[in-house]
């Protein structure tokens, strides 16, 4: 409730005080969500060049690496946080200056969940950490998703590399297509509805690159179909084979003709299993 005046002429001494605290809060759910609310009201008092102070950036990103948190609350509160700063960047700007940042982490959190790790931000192991891991990420990424940079989140270009737009784009969907092997039918499903959420976003946004990328997206999705005894994962699936073929369409209508018998061949052979 202090003005948000007196919060910008104070932040080196609030961002000393309190940063220092969140190792000493980990183990302690209350005040450390009590901490989430403190840099929630925090963060939204700041401008452009306040976002830069020293210590902020870092406490900001242990905020985001506790929606891994394996305690709800806890989880929730971190997510609700994260959720609320990116959806309101300062004015004038379009994103908020760290959702490059939070693209990043979760690029990297999905490329080391779906090779069979865990994100070491997570916490304590347990046997299904892999999957609750995974679920936890999903969940968070569903409502950000609209609020990070098209060319960064999710499209982004690896650092130096020419060629890496359409690698990365490739390693994302390669990355959530992966995470239905690891046998938890909640999260196959949510994998499959976020690759539909960002083929929607890409024909909503015109400034998401993914149409020049579709062919190859739409060779990682058939090269990737879920068991064919599994009937909810395979409509799932199918469903992101119907929202790639959209995209695809809307991108480049011979192309997308071109491929049709592939499609049809392989929703064919799901519907011949049933």
């Amino acid at each position: 409730y202090v003005p948000q005046p007196v919060v910008r002429s104070n932040l080196s001494t609030i961002i000393s005080l309190t940063s220092p605290l969140f190792p000493s809060l980990s183990q302690h759910a209350p005040p450390l969500r009590s901490q989430l609310t403190l840099y929630g009201a925090l963060l939204h008092a700041l401008d452009r060049p306040h976002l830069e102070a020293q210590g902020l950036r870092q406490a900001f990103m242990t905020i985001v690496q506790l929606t891994l948190d394996p305690r709800p609350k806890v989880r929730k509160k971190a997510a609700e946080v994260v959720k609320d700063v990116l959806a309101t960047p300062p004015f004038p700007l379009a994103k908020h200056p760290y959702a490059e940042k939070v693209a990043e982490w979760v690029k990297a959190a999905l490329v080391e969940i779906g090779a069979g790790g865990i994100p070491k931000f997570k916490g304590k192991k347990a046997d299904n950490e892999g999957s609750e891991a995974a679920i936890h990420l999903l969940a968070f990424l569903r409502p950000v998703l609209p609020t990070l940079p098209a060319e960064v989140s999710i499209f982004s270009a690896i650092e130096n590399d020419p060629c890496s737009s359409k690698q990365s784009l490739s390693l994302i969907t390669s990355s959530l297509l992966l995470l239905p092997r690891l046998g938890n039918p909640y999260l196959s499903q949510s994998a499959y509805s976020i690759l539909s959420d960002l083929l929607t976003l890409s024909m909503d946004d015109p400034t998401v690159n993914l149409q020049s990328h579709m062919s190859d997206l739409l060779k990682v999705i058939l090269s990737s179909p879920p068991l064919r005894s599994d009937p909810t994962l395979t409509a799932a699936w199918a469903s992101v084979l119907g929202s790639t073929m959209l995209a695809y369409h809307q991108a480049n209508e011979e192309e997308c003709a071109s491929e049709l018998g592939k499609v049809w061949k392989a929703v064919w052979n799901l519907l011949d299993a049933q």
